[in-house]
């Protein structure tokens, strides 16, 4: 663990497939392992970073989305890897690349502004007071990012828990390299998995948009 933050996840056990553990056998065809791997893939192209894509089908749309754009996909679970490298095969998608772990462990080593877009999609809540210090979205998280950012780069956050929203709001102020807006955002629309959970559970989810000026 590296000491300039906390993790902002738990590891799990959890469930893994059948079908995810093969698709994990080709993992070294998709995999980048440090930052210059990212550079290299990434080369002259547009990129995104996405942060935590759980199953996959939100990286999936941001491709389809966004054509002739790489993609580098962050996830900390085998069993999202399995899945999300599943759905790449099936659609033979060639501009994805994925990095098993906590994606900061890499950022963190050198920088270089490469990345259009950075999309961290229901981020761990982390409910208990206790543990907010844990949260990703932070002003760490901001420090580390910032580096690998392109002039005028975004950076999407989605949440359906009221007090981290809050917190997210309460970072703008101290955020002043960056425009802050809260709404709905074309980029954004895809209903992912965990946007299902919070509707049916009667959450509001928001949105928002930090957009470096400089």
């Amino acid at each position: 663990m590296n000491s300039a933050y906390l993790p902002s996840f738990v590891k799990r056990l959890g469930r893994i497939t059948e079908s995810q553990k093969n698709n994990l056998k080709d993992l070294s065809f998709y995999e980048v392992k440090t930052i210059a791997d990212c550079w290299e893939f990434v080369a002259n192209s547009n990129a995104i970073l996405d942060i935590g894509f759980g199953d996959g089908d939100f990286t999936i749309s941001l491709a389809e989305k966004f054509p002739n754009t790489r993609i580098i996909a962050s996830e900390v679970y085998k069993s999202g890897i399995g899945s999300l490298l599943g759905k790449v095969k099936a659609k033979q998608i060639e501009d994805i690349k994925v990095f098993l772990g906590d994606v900061r462990d890499i950022l963190i080593s050198e920088s270089k502004p490469v990345f259009n877009k950075v999309f961290v999609m229901f981020p761990d809540p982390w409910q208990k007071a206790r543990h907010h210090k844990r949260r990703l979205i932070s002003p760490t998280f901001f420090k580390i990012i910032k580096p690998h950012l392109t002039d005028k780069a975004e950076i999407f956050i989605s949440t359906d828990w009221e007090n981290y929203s809050e917190s997210i709001i309460a970072l703008k102020d101290s955020l002043t390299d960056f425009l802050f807006e809260e709404g709905v955002f074309t980029e954004t629309t895809f209903e992912t998995r965990f946007a299902k959970r919070a509707i049916k559970e009667g959450r509001l989810i928001k949105t928002f948009k930090f957009t470096l000026l400089k």
